[in-house]
């Protein structure tokens, strides 16, 4: 009778976790703990799919065979698309289309559509293969179309969803003014044909990973203030990246009653220029002719050069013998930079970036107008000083430096309603407008002392991402930036564990890592079997 009881509970219990999953496979839900709410809906992304009035089609195409390390994201593609298709109701459709190997008609459509393979490993019949594999996403509104070619990582995927639907709904790509006329970094493609039409061979974009990423998301706009009357009224962000020539007063006046109107500024600025090909000079400063100007706005660019302890390192050439070999070392003019404002999403989720030859930034009191520090220098930085005979800088790093000040500002936000440049708009200049001595509404100005950390030659993964972030929060300081910031903390060691001495710490917390949960769960069975056992001896002899 104990026995057939026995089977009996047995078979309850089989039939309750049959039923429990039978409800679970239709039920699209997780439990969030991370620490940035990594996997929770955020609130912008919510509102933009309950705000969608005609349906978007979204086409997942992927792979009938798929490498192992990515199951993990091609199911959490699923489980997203089910999460804003309960949102979106009607205005979001979406179809799965696997790709095998007879499935060329597939393959073609997804390729139209944008979504391209990617080469990865695969194991089949014991054997490592290399095959073209899908995992790409289109989206469909009309007869607009966005695309991510291919998904390899969770962590932006809803900025990247609720972007491209955002644009496709909401009208496109935000327009982003950029600013030129007095030799800023070109966003221009170079020119093959410069030297047979007998002019100069115009330089190498110098910026062209970022402005992949750029343009895949926003419209930039380039806005010549030698030759335009007024910034259009449809731009209402404008960035300025690395004057290398002296601002006319008719382009301040242009961008000052930019900012009077409300206009957001973003602004890269160099102090000196470097190079490190020239023996002779290897730096030289850069007049920009905006000194004056800024400071009405409440905030000033020093003309110094900061050095800090806390630094990146380069590959110098070193003498060993009779040969010269490379040799990596701290170089206190590129700041490794860990110092920002968490309470601000551009930057409160970054872990570290590098900035190269930067200067000091300083508040002037200004009524009606805020200073945020954004980023900071560390706690041990300084100023380099010049040759009292050359009169220029060393920016060689064999030299001794003071690292007496703290927390420089190396970028800020000024906001407010900015009292204009100009009393008065100047006879010589011809504006379509009407002259505003003061702001309308609050103007924002994002101030960095640093334009090098954007170029090819310096820009890494975290410095792309504050650029980016930067365009975003010009754009929306409320809206997709606080989707893009969403991300998994990496808690590495601490650097007194990574340590060569550290070895018996490091085994002993992999001991811990490997052992300690099996060996719970043992422990746990024991307890219990040790109880059961117990229980019966004391009821046989009852």
């Amino acid at each position: 009778m104990l026995k057939q009881s026995s089977w009996l509970s047995v078979g309850i219990v089989a039939a309750i976790i049959i039923f429990l999953n039978m409800i679970a496979s239709n039920i699209s839900g997780r439990f969030d703990l991370t620490e940035n709410d990594v996997y929770t809906m955020s609130d912008v992304t919510k509102n933009i799919l309950e705000d969608i009035d005609e349906p978007v089609t979204v086409k997942i195409y992927y792979s009938e065979k798929f490498p192992r390390q990515l199951l993990t994201v091609k199911q959490y593609v699923f489980d997203l698309l089910q999460e804003y298709k309960s949102y979106a109701g009607s205005g979001l459709e979406y179809e799965f289309s696997e790709i095998g190997e007879g499935s060329d008609d597939i393959k073609q459509e997804a390729q139209g559509y944008g979504v391209s393979p990617v080469q990865a490993n695969i194991r089949e019949n014991d054997q490592l293969k290399v095959q073209n594999i899908y995992l790409g996403v289109a989206f469909l509104y009309g007869d607009k179309k966005e695309a991510l070619p291919f998904i390899q990582q969770i962590e932006q995927l809803e900025y990247q969803f609720t972007g491209a639907i955002k644009r496709l709904t909401q009208g496109g790509k935000t327009k982003i003014g950029y600013i030129t006329g007095f030799d800023e970094i070109s966003i221009d493609p170079p020119n093959p044909y410069a030297a047979l039409q007998g002019g100069n061979q115009q330089k190498p974009v110098s910026i062209k990973n970022l402005l992949t990423q750029v343009n895949s998301q926003f419209e930039l706009t380039k806005i010549d203030l030698n030759t335009t009357e007024k910034i259009p009224a449809e731009i209402q962000e404008a960035i300025i990246l690395e004057p290398k020539k002296e601002y006319s007063a008719k382009a301040k006046y242009i961008l000052d009653q930019f900012l009077m109107r409300g206009g957001k500024l973003g602004v890269f600025v160099n102090r000196h220029r470097v190079d490190f090909q020239n023996a002779i000079l290897p730096i030289m400063p850069i007049r920009f002719g905006l000194d004056d100007f800024f400071t009405k706005y409440g905030f000033k660019i020093n003309d110094n050069l900061i050095v800090d302890k806390q630094s990146a390192q380069v590959q110098m050439m070193q003498q060993l013998g009779p040969i010269q070999l490379p040799v990596a070392v701290d170089y206190p003019f590129a700041a490794r930079v860990t110092n920002f404002n968490e309470d601000n999403p551009i930057v409160s989720r970054l872990n570290e970036t590098v900035f190269f030859f930067s200067s000091s930034i300083d508040s002037i009191p200004t009524p009606n107008v805020k200073f945020t520090p954004l980023i900071q220098s560390s706690e041990e930085s300084g100023f380099a000083m010049k040759d009292p005979q050359r009169g220029m800088y060393n920016i060689n790093p064999q030299q001794p430096f003071a690292y007496n000040q703290s927390k420089l500002n190396l970028a800020a936000i000024v906001e407010g309603k900015f009292q204009s440049n100009f009393a008065t708009r100047p006879d010589t200049i011809a504006y379509p407008d009407a002259h505003l001595s003061e702001a309308t509404m609050d103007g924002k100005i994002l101030v960095f002392s640093d334009a090098d950390f954007v170029k090819d030659e310096y820009s890494g993964p975290q410095n792309a991402t504050l650029f980016m972030n930067v365009l975003d929060w010009l754009v929306d300081e409320n809206g997709l930036i606080s989707i893009r910031n969403k991300k998994i903390e990496n808690r590495p060691l601490d650097k007194e564990i990574l340590a060569e001495n550290a070895v018996g710490t490091r085994d002993f917390i992999k001991i811990i890592n490997v052992y300690l949960v099996p060996v719970l769960v043992i422990l746990f069975g024991l307890v219990k079997w040790y109880i059961r056992r117990r229980t019966k001896q004391l009821a046989s002899v009852a």
